[in-house]
């Protein structure tokens, strides 16, 4: 960046013309990390650095997701860091009380007169087990006949089932 100057010269005079130069620079994404979290915690924060000449402008979006970040504000805040005189713009994402719907890709994307750049980070919200369906609370069998029970428990990560009868574990001796 700077002022060029062309000079031509010879013995029948002398001509000058200058042009100022700025130099755009496509941004680029320094840092955007996987974020894992409990259901229940107050918040979870996504933070994204984007650098370029000028400085970009950073927008967050859920990946798949057709609702608006900024529609959801109550419980999600988008903060930006600017440096004067810098070419750094540092925007953090911050969801509050996060719950299972919340987990998934988003996108941080940096703008400027260059270009843009994106990145992804995945967030994952951790809950405990909860039983999808129980089919009924008692089986009948009649004359011997066998008896199928299913059990089927969503969590994140995925729990582990055993089956007990008696207080004692069905297939451990």
């Amino acid at each position: 960046e700077g002022n060029y100057t062309c000079v031509a010269n010879n013995r029948a005079g002398k001509l000058e013309a200058a042009a100022f130069i700025t130099v755009n620079v496509k941004p680029s994404i320094d840092s955007l990390e996987n974020v894992t979290v409990l259901e229940g915690v107050p918040s979870v924060s996504l933070s994204c650095i984007g650098r370029g000449v000028p400085r970009p402008s950073i927008h967050w979006r859920k990946i798949g997701s057709k609702v608006k970040l900024a529609t959801e504000m109550h419980r999600i805040e988008l903060n930006e860091d600017i440096k004067t005189n810098s070419e750094v713009t540092h925007s953090t994402l911050t969801i509050f009380s996060p719950e299972p719907p919340d987990a998934g890709l988003y996108e941080c994307i940096a703008v400027n007169e260059a270009g843009r750049h994106s990145k992804s980070a995945k967030l994952i919200v951790e809950f405990g087990p909860t039983f999808e369906s129980q089919e009924m609370d008692v089986q009948w069998s009649w004359d011997q006949k066998p008896v199928s029970l299913s059990c089927v428990a969503k969590s994140v990560p995925d729990a582990s089932l055993t089956w007990w009868v008696g207080g004692k574990q069905i297939g451990r001796h």
